[in-house]
């Protein structure tokens, strides 16, 4: 009874894994094989490590097979060893996600415990996991790459291209709406900006889309986070193509004025330690990178934009209104204006954007089969502009529209593992099996308001106090 109520349970946690499976996550699957007879090689022991890091392990069956999942998209090194062959070591692995990286180990005989053999990993031509199509860009293309946002690395896909418009893509023709973002497994609300140092890899999926992210009527970009390392590196990148002087006028390479400033740094926060006090495997890891960008003119044009003088405009805003001869009413100044009354200028006037960019993520490793993680990003841009109405904001640029957008996301992810048992007749009743439970909390948060009024409610509409005059005739008011 006892027996078959413990295999009802391990039924009902193999039909939780594969319903609830982490969204995003790749595995890792193959043989472990003795290189001159060719046969499989049973119980072998395997551990996965990133950035110097263990991860998780396994083992292999009674037939010489493994299966290790669930692992976050990335590059990493597998370690191999058992009792009479030499060690092994398996360096760039790449694990995608969604997709099963199938790996086929060969071991070579040998006693000497001093001798590791070290293989580099090689991308094979053809897939064997078929999955759904679309296309992944890993952290070695990304690096390469000019663009620095997500999407931009998106459109490097087949299928994918930008909208038109600058703030989406269309995959398959789709509309931009029809498409979701994910981070790190957790849905988009609002701006899917990371600073392209944390990025680890962007995945596309174009077509065969898997439950676990539900209906999309266009397409999903998954987009996967750098995680710790046991060991401290960072850097800090700058670019620019100009700067804004006192005179509000574009000095660099080109009118639009454009600057990114962007630093990561990884490495542990606490290590195991030995017996002699020498620190081992990290327990505790970190990674966090910023970005900073600031644009002189959002609103870019080849041609240049085109403002009213502003002797011109002093002279409307202190007579804006001229008489209807044959006294039929007025009309406005602002109507007669000449092409000589306006000047044309490079940058924009008052379309500045601000945005500032931060993500984190926290490794905590306390068993072997046992992982939890903390992340976040946060997203904040402030910028003017004109928008659609170019003809108000030729005349009054000081007016222009400001929007600030403020979009935030945590998460926590617990996952356990069960490893394959060590020999054939104590064999575990749940093996090779894994669940994972996430929580995370989103924020998007969108401000609409004049550049000049801010928040100051009172000053919009009011145009001045007027003095009635009953029983007037329009004569007499002009």
């Amino acid at each position: 009874m006892l027996r078959k109520l413990l295999f009802s349970i391990a039924i009902a946690l193999a039909c939780f894994t594969t319903a609830f499976a982490q969204t995003g996550s790749g595995s890792l699957q193959g043989k472990v094989i003795d290189k001159s007879t060719g046969e499989t090689l049973p119980f072998v022991n395997l551990v996965v490590e990133r950035n110097g890091t263990p991860v998780t392990g396994g083992s292999t069956d009674f037939d010489g097979r493994y299966s290790i999942k669930p692992l976050d998209a990335g590059k990493y090194t597998v370690k191999v060893s058992f009792v009479g062959y030499t060690a092994q070591e398996i360096a760039g692995v790449i694990v995608s996600s969604n997709k099963i990286t199938f790996l086929d180990i060969k071991m070579s005989s040998g006693v000497d415990l001093k001798i590791v053999d070290i293989v580099k990993y090689k991308v094979p031509l053809v897939e064997r996991d078929g999955g759904p199509s679309g296309g992944t860009v890993t952290r070695d293309d990304i690096a390469k790459m000019p663009g620095r946002s997500a999407t931009a690395i998106a459109t490097t896909v087949a299928g994918v291209s930008t909208d038109g418009t600058g703030g989406g893509v269309s995959i398959r023709g789709a509309r931009t709406d029809g498409n979701f973002y994910y981070i790190d497994g957790i849905k988009v609300r609002g701006s899917s900006n990371l600073p392209k140092s944390a990025i680890q890899e962007v995945s596309v999926l174009t077509g065969g889309i898997p439950a676990n992210y539900g209906d999309a009527t266009g397409g999903i970009i998954s987009i996967t986070t750098r995680g710790p390392s046991s060991y401290y590196f960072g850097g800090v990148e700058g670019l620019t193509s100009g700067f804004i002087n006192g005179d509000d006028k574009a000095v660099g390479l080109d009118p639009y004025a454009r600057s990114t400033v962007e630093a990561y740094l990884s490495g542990p926060l606490l290590s195991k330690k030995n017996e002699e006090g020498e620190k081992t495997d990290p327990i505790l890891g970190f990674f966090f990178s910023g970005n900073y960008t600031f644009t002189g003119d959002g609103q870019r044009s080849i041609i240049g934009r085109n403002y009213l003088n502003e002797d011109v405009k002093a002279q409307l805003l202190a007579d804006p209104l001229v008489a209807v001869p044959g006294g039929n009413g007025v009309n406005y100044n602002s109507s007669f204006v000449r092409n000589s009354d306006f000047e044309n200028v490079p940058t924009s006037k008052n379309a500045r954007s601000k945005q500032l960019s931060l993500q984190g993520k926290i490794d905590v490793t306390t068993t072997p089969t046992i992982n939890l993680t903390f992340g976040g990003s946060l997203n904040y841009r402030t910028a003017t502009y004109g928008g659609n109405e170019f003809f108000n904001s030729a005349f009054n640029y000081a007016e222009n529209e400001e929007r600030q957008d403020l979009d935030y996301r945590v998460f926590g992810k617990f996952t356990q593992r069960f490893e394959n048992a060590d020999d054939k007749e104590n064999k575990s009743l749940v093996s090779n099996a894994y669940y994972s439970i996430q929580m995370d909390y989103s924020k998007s948060f969108t401000k609409l308001q004049n550049s000049r009024n801010k928040d100051d409610y009172f000053k919009y509409g009011y145009i001045g106090k007027y003095d009635v005059l009953k029983g007037a005739t329009p004569y007499e008011l002009v």
